[in-house]
């Protein structure tokens, strides 16, 4: 009921940011773990990660943008979670924020175009990145077909929707 009224309130007249805004103060009064992001009751409560998320569906290139929609979309679903599929939208929306950002689309070679540029980052962020990357991209990878629904769990996916939103702004606001 809650999802239904904010995706289909319609905003020209404010309600349903009126809507979201009780339906949030509600939430976090009463202490649950849930909040409204693009339209979808997601498990993300937390006032960081909340920030971070939002920040990112607002600055992000269209490429990255869609992907991170995606995202909060399938972390939304309550019906058939499809929690590897949140994973690899978020990582690809970092991969598409780079990809416009240097034109380069391999995430690796991108990082470090970036860092030439001066964007500030450590070589084992850029590392750490890339490990992440190839954690969802490898044979036995989340980004993979066959792989199983329980190689992915709830708290893996808001851990990388939040982590990848937070990276894109990072990106972003360096770059």
């Amino acid at each position: 009921m809650v999802e239904f009224i904010a995706q289909n309130a319609g905003d020209s007249s404010g309600v349903s940011s009126a809507y979201i805004a009780w339906v949030t103060d509600d939430f976090e009064r009463y202490v649950v773990g849930y909040r409204i992001l693009n339209d979808q009751v997601v498990p993300v409560s937390a006032p960081a990660e909340v920030a971070a998320i939002e920040d990112a569906l607002a600055s992000a290139g269209s490429n990255a943008r869609t992907h991170l929609r995606r995202a909060v979309e399938l972390l939304g679903s309550r019906d058939k979670p499809q929690y590897a599929k949140v994973v690899s939208e978020s990582i690809s929306a970092v991969e598409a924020t780079v990809a416009e950002l240097t034109g380069d689309n391999t995430l690796s070679s991108g990082l470090r175009k970036l860092q030439g540029k001066g964007v500030p980052a450590h070589g084992a962020l850029i590392d750490g990145w890339t490990k992440l990357y190839g954690y969802t991209s490898d044979a036995a990878g989340i980004r993979h077909a066959l792989v199983r629904p329980e190689d992915a769990d709830e708290p893996l996916a808001v851990y990388f929707l939040v982590a990848s939103s937070a990276f894109v702004n990072y990106l972003l606001k360096h770059a």
